[in-house]
């Protein structure tokens, strides 16, 4: 999962889901990304950007504080957001890997993620 901050923030975290998808499906990693955007906004996003991943929306951020991924009053006009993560989850939804992150700007590179997968979920 990616989450990321919302209001049309995707572009670092879900380009390693654009660039990667080859080697995510060779894995049978499914990638899905989450944000505080509602849904109307996150499927205009995924429209514009060609994104062939879903993009969820957690306007009320119950799955976004679930993962511990609040950034309280984060946002532009200081509502609660969602802080830049990628996780990496099993099928029962256990989190087996996770880059918590401040800075939007910082991501996992995708080596780093198909890296984690293999060595924490495997294929």
């Amino acid at each position: 999962m990616i989450a990321y901050q919302g209001r049309n923030e995707c572009d670092r975290g879900c380009q390693f889901a654009t660039t990667s998808r080859s080697r995510s499906k060779s894995r049978r990693l499914e990638i899905a990304a989450i944000s505080v955007d509602s849904t109307e906004e996150s499927r205009k996003l995924s429209l514009a950007k060609g994104y062939t991943f879903p993009v969820l929306s957690d306007p009320n951020t119950e799955v976004i504080r679930r993962y511990g991924l609040l950034h309280p009053k984060g946002g532009e006009d200081g509502q609660d957001i969602a802080r830049p993560a990628e996780i990496l989850m099993d099928a029962s939804g256990t989190i087996r890997w996770e880059n918590l992150t401040e800075d939007w700007n910082v991501r996992a590179r995708p080596r780093q993620v198909f890296e984690a997968f293999d060595s924490t979920i495997g294929m």
